[in-house]
């Protein structure tokens, strides 16, 4: 064979690897985290994706956790064919979540599920150390998160607040949370007030800046410079 046949084989090869390689990717399924990086999870839970090849059915892929059948906790998302769940029940340290299907192969995911009070990428944790839960609001004229000092762990349940800030400048907590589909708006609040340039005084309902973001204060009266 001449030099010339052998380097255009040699070019025909490589430009076949090179679009092949995409095609088996494409059909292949994948797991990715949504919440955090999967060496970085902490808590015992996780927002996790399967990304699932269009020639496969949602229907026919199986997810496991730690050889546990947990299909059941992800849901379809047609719009870009894929399934997305929250993995929960981690156990500390090293879990494999694993998802297959006929035809698409099966996918493997290390996921490293740190202690809720860390560290996860630090080092280990200062001694002695001093829990001051009892001494520490989550926002003013709030009540402190325990009533007395606790030790070891440094743990409180996760709360979630909805407050507003008044024109008296203090505090309030919202009456309740908007409802599932209810617009905000319609969630009861005083409303509050803006001072114009002029010098008058308007009332106005601000909407959130965030709007469903847990620990969000909410809206606030904004004095114009």
């Amino acid at each position: 064979m001449s030099r010339a046949c052998m380097t255009a084989w040699a070019c025909v090869t490589v430009l076949a690897v090179f679009t092949i390689g995409p095609a088996l990717a494409a059909n292949k399924l994948e797991i990715v985290t949504l919440s955090t990086q999967a060496d970085k999870v902490s808590g015992g839970d996780v927002l996790a994706r399967v990304e699932v090849p269009p020639s496969t059915r949602l229907g026919d892929v199986t997810i496991t956790l730690n050889g546990q059948d947990i299909t059941a906790a992800f849901s379809a998302d047609p719009a870009s064919h894929g399934l997305v769940g929250l993995v929960s029940g981690l156990a500390l340290g090293k879990n494999s979540l694993e998802a297959k299907a006929k035809g698409a192969g099966t996918d493997k995911l290390e996921i490293q599920n740190h202690p809720i009070t860390g560290p996860i990428f630090s080092g280990p944790q200062e001694q002695p150390y001093f829990c001051q839960t009892h001494q520490f609001r989550p926002y003013p004229n709030a009540s402190f998160l325990t009533p007395v000092q606790i030790t070891a762990p440094c743990l409180v349940p996760t709360q979630v607040d909805y407050v507003y800030r008044t024109t008296a400048g203090v505090f309030a907590v919202r009456s309740r949370r908007a409802s599932a589909g209810e617009p905000r708006d319609h969630v009861d609040r005083p409303a509050l007030h803006r001072s114009s340039r002029d010098g008058d005084d308007q009332p106005r309902d601000l909407p959130d800046r965030h709007p469903g973001r847990p620990g969000d204060p909410g809206p606030r009266s904004v004095e114009p410079r």
